[in-house]
């Protein structure tokens, strides 16, 4: 199976920079406390370059961690510029109303900055999931159009949807020629326990792809509690793949239901119109 270029995308779910709020908490400090030092082996009896060296900490903070790190740094930014650069050394606050004013309109710019930053950032992230979703999808029509049979259909489509989407399990299954029951085409990532009760189950059942099946319609369930508040009448002790957000999508032919497909991830997600 060929595997899609680029970075694999997890649309489900809000994005994390590396470290997340311990990152968003240490990055403005270590890169404030960084500026001061550079700022002040600079020549700073002006704070035209203790202003800009800060100005880089800023850009630096929202870059790697986000907005609100941004806006920790163009806080602690003002603060070392006020304590540090502005006479009298330590008195941590202006001395004169110039240099109040010029303390605000640091604060000002270097928080625009941090919001530009961020919207950049977003836009970025938007249309680089865009590019992946656009080469996923050349990816699983090139594999499709090679497949010999309905198992390789099968693999290719489960393979497809766990490494695109970030799931920690998919299944496609079929309706049979009853009509009456559903069976497991292809798996992956499901434990032995949830293949083996799963593989053949009545399309009556209460289960997410069989639902999705019979309703003609998605089924999207954004935590394991969801899934049992819904299908309380099936025993609890039924396997599961536990905690996660899970989405049952039919598969149609001609308008008619032949099956359908089914996702599974590892964090709970309030799904969007967007998903």
């Amino acid at each position: 199976m060929t595997k899609p270029p680029g970075r694999e995308t997890f649309p489900f779910g809000p994005a994390h920079r590396p470290g997340g709020v311990l990152s968003a908490a240490v990055v403005p400090v270590a890169t404030v406390a960084a500026a001061a030092g550079v700022a002040w082996v600079l020549p700073h009896g002006r704070l035209g370059a203790p202003a800009a060296v800060f100005l880089l900490a800023v850009f630096a903070s929202s870059f790697t961690s986000g907005f609100w790190a941004g806006i920790a740094a163009s806080v602690l930014a003002v603060l070392a510029l006020d304590g540090l650069f502005i006479a009298p050394v330590g008195s941590f606050r202006p001395v004169t109303a110039d240099d109040g004013a010029l303390l605000v309109v640091f604060l000002v710019v270097a928080a625009v900055a941090a919001w530009t930053l961020q919207r950049q950032e977003r836009a970025r992230q938007v249309a680089e999931g865009e590019r992946n979703k656009a080469s996923g999808l050349a990816a699983v029509t090139s594999d499709l159009a090679q497949a010999t049979g309905l198992e390789q259909v099968g693999r290719v489509l489960v393979g497809h949807m766990t490494s695109l989407l970030g799931a920690k399990g998919a299944g496609v299954f079929l309706l049979d020629p009853s009509g009456e029951r559903v069976t497991t085409l292809s798996a992956q990532g499901y434990p032995d326990d949830v293949m083996s009760r799963w593989a053949s189950f009545p399309l009556s059942a209460g289960v997410p792809a069989a639902e999705a099946i019979r309703e003609r319609r998605t089924i999207l369930l954004g935590s394991l509690s969801e899934r049992l508040d819904r299908y309380a009448q099936m025993p609890r002790d039924r396997p599961t793949m536990g905690p996660g957000a899970l989405a049952a999508v039919p598969l149609m032919s001609e308008g008619e239901p032949i099956g359908a497909v089914t996702i599974s991830f590892a964090q709970d997600h309030r799904f969007t119109g967007a998903d």
